[in-house]
């Protein structure tokens, strides 16, 4: 159940009536109850709860104000979530028009990501179903620069055919360091992370519907940290971008399916200091995935399978055994869930994932290659209420 207060009784609380007759507090609530487990550790009692305030208004020219603060992602309520301008902690702030569409500022996604749909259908406990080496989110670059995102986006055309468009923008909140290499130049004065998104949905013949999306990130990341070898520091100046595409079929008879495409690359410099040894860096990460489900009166039965093959190359021209000269990383997984609706907000839910990663690193100034695997499991079974 939703708890909405009237707009008297906000206006009460603040001590403004006038000022806010279209203000609006909602509390929405999730809560999960059952049992979990995983591949390496015994069966445990499961036990979460999420409430979100959303607040809304509307001013008497048309503009509506929207912000909700979700208290499961505030790290520290006081200080990041209310009281610090570049900590988003769980909070978003929407201003909407007929004539300009929606611009979104906070804890929210790029275009980015907000134009591609995701493999993951169907709903677990702890979303075990999409907790597996495989999967992908879609996310990209967000958050290379703190998560702070502004996104502006808007529809156009009808209720049979629609095309929606966004773009989004993701400043660097670091502190700047000097450049050991050049006390000129500073470390950390990155470029924005800039993004476009696109969506197109149709209305097919016999119910059926499309949704196609693309989107397409391109920033720069300059950092530092500490390294665990032979140098305690490691200064990157590295170009990110990423492009990714999807594509999400509803038949009109329960069935429905979510094809997604994506490929992130990166390359630039990594230097150590005190050595300053500078050496070049090109990674890239290509990802797949696909989702069905399919709705059989009250019940979901829904799958997913994704995978990642990830290439990096330094070119080493010194004699340093820190850096290998080549790695690629290959990760698979599948994940599962059952849901069936109970009415009243309350599901059954039954979700699991399950994945294989591979590593291969070679470093030939110590004529020394490395191959690991490993495995992960993970399954979830119980209650999730909505109120």
């Amino acid at each position: 159940m939703k708890t909405s207060t009237t707009a008297l009784l906000a206006a009460a609380a603040l001590g403004t009536a006038g000022a806010v007759s279209a203000a609006e507090v909602d509390i929405e609530g999730k809560a999960e109850v059952g049992i979990a487990g995983s591949k390496d550790d015994s069966i445990r009692f499961h036990t979460d709860i999420d409430a979100t305030f959303k607040m809304s208004g509307e001013t008497d020219f048309g503009l509506s104000f929207m912000t909700e603060i979700d208290l499961s992602e505030v790290d520290g309520v006081k200080d990041d979530a209310t009281s610090n301008d570049d900590e988003h902690g769980g909070i978003a702030i929407t201003l909407s028009h007929d004539m300009f569409g929606n611009i979104t500022l906070g804890d929210t996604d790029s275009a980015y990501d907000w134009a591609l749909a995701e493999v993951g259908l169907g709903g677990s406990l702890r979303d075990d179903h999409t907790e597996h080496a495989g999967y992908s989110g879609n996310g990209g670059w967000d958050g290379v620069h703190g998560g702070q995102i502004l996104r502006w986006d808007n529809e156009y055309g009808n209720e049979n055919s629609k095309f929606k468009f966004g773009v989004s923008a993701e400043l660097d909140d670091e502190i700047a360091e000097d450049d050991p290499l050049d006390p000129a130049r500073q470390i950390g004065d990155d470029d924005p992370l800039l993004t476009i998104g696109a969506q197109y949905e149709s209305t097919l013949a016999g119910g059926a519907s499309i949704n196609i999306g693309a989107g397409y990130q391109t920033g720069t990341d300059e950092h530092i940290f500490d390294y665990s070898f032979s140098d305690p520091e490691i200064y990157t100046n590295l170009n990110h971008s990423a492009i990714g595409m999807s594509v999400e079929l509803d038949f009109g008879n329960g069935l429905e399916t979510v094809l997604n495409y994506s490929r992130m690359t990166s390359d630039g410099t990594v230097w150590s200091v005190p050595s300053t040894a500078t050496v070049g860096f090109d990674q890239s990460d290509t990802h797949i995935g696909i989702g069905v489900g399919y709705t059989i009166g009250d019940t979901m039965i829904a799958a997913n399978w994704g995978g990642w093959e990830t290439t990096a190359v330094v070119d080493n021209d010194i004699t340093m055994q820190s850096y290998f000269v080549s790695e690629t990383w290959d990760e698979r997984g599948f994940g599962f869930s059952v849901t069936h609706d109970l009415g009243g907000g309350a599901e059954l839910q039954f979700g699991a994932g399950s994945g294989k990663s591979k590593i291969d690193q070679e470093f030939p100034d110590a004529a020394l290659t490395v191959h690991e695997e490993t495995e992960d499991g993970i399954w979830s079974l119980g209650l999730a209420f909505e109120f």
